[in-house]
C-alpha cells in the first residue's frame, strides 16, 4: 500500500464510512459494497456507544470475523479493548443490524481465522 493509501485508510475512510454505512444499512462504504460494517461497542471507560467502521468477514450466517490489527501498528485499536471489557456489540452490515457477543480466538482457531482473513 502506498503512503497516501495508508493515510486514506487511517484518516479519510473512517470519516466517510461513519456517514455512508448508517445511511445505507451497512450496504455501502468507502471500500465499496458489502465489505465494511459499523461495529458499535461500549466504551471500556466511558460506557458510551462507540461506533467504528470495520471490515467484516462473514464466516457463516451467525459469525463475523473482525481483525484487530490496527493497520499493522504496535497497539490494538480501541474497539478491541472495548470488546475485552464488554463482549456485546451491535453490527450493521449487508443490510441488517444484529447483536453479537465477541470472543478472542487463540491457537489453531486463531491461525485458521487469520488464514481465512488473508484469503479473503
Amino acid at each position: 500500500m502506498s503512503r497516501v493509501g495508508y493515510q486514506y485508510l487511517l484518516h479519510v475512510a473512517p470519516v466517510i464510512d461513519r456517514v455512508v454505512i448508517p445511511r445505507t444499512e451497512g450496504r455501502w462504504s468507502s471500500a465499496g459494497k458489502d465489505l465494511v460494517g459499523m461495529v458499535t461497542t461500549t466504551g471500556a471507560k466511558s460506557g458510551l456507544p462507540r461506533p467504528q467502521p470495520l471490515v467484516c468477514i462473514p464466516e457463516n450466517d451467525d459469525t463475523l470475523l473482525l481483525i484487530g490489527s490496527n493497520y499493522g501498528r504496535a497497539h490494538h485499536p480501541s474497539w478491541v479493548y472495548n470488546l475485552s471489557a464488554n463482549s456485546h456489540c451491535t453490527v450493521t452490515f449487508r443490510g441488517t443490524t444484529r447483536d453479537y457477543d465477541a470472543n478472542e480466538l487463540d491457537g489453531d482457531e486463531r491461525r485458521r481465522a487469520w488464514d481465512r482473513a488473508v484469503d479473503w
